[in-house]
């Protein structure tokens, strides 16, 4: 493996990493880093179909793993919004 793929592939684990904890600013600082190794590297350390797929393997399962995330921070907003309505509805209950 070349070592610009296995620096992609660890930059991969490191965003499914911060991900799971929802560092999503370090997320896209790591995805900016890779964006820029992509951009300078030569596209025959590429061929090799394992290298490729193990690294479309990852990009996939940062898109799920950041999905995930975002569905959990979309429920944990509609509760705050729920607790919000129930706080206004206790204020006008009792002014």
């Amino acid at each position: 493996m070349s070592e610009t793929a296995g620096r992609i592939q660890d930059l991969l684990n490191r965003q499914i990493s911060l991900a799971q904890t929802g560092r999503t600013e370090e997320i896209q600082a790591l995805a900016d880093e890779v964006e820029q190794i992509l951009a300078h590297a030569d596209p025959a350390e590429f061929q090799d179909a394992s290298i490729r797929e193990s690294i479309l393997m990852l990009h996939q399962r940062l898109g799920l793993t950041l999905g995930a995330a975002k569905n959990e921070a979309a429920e944990q907003l509609k509760g705050i919004n729920r607790g919000k309505g129930s706080l206004r509805a206790y204020r006008d209950a009792y002014r």
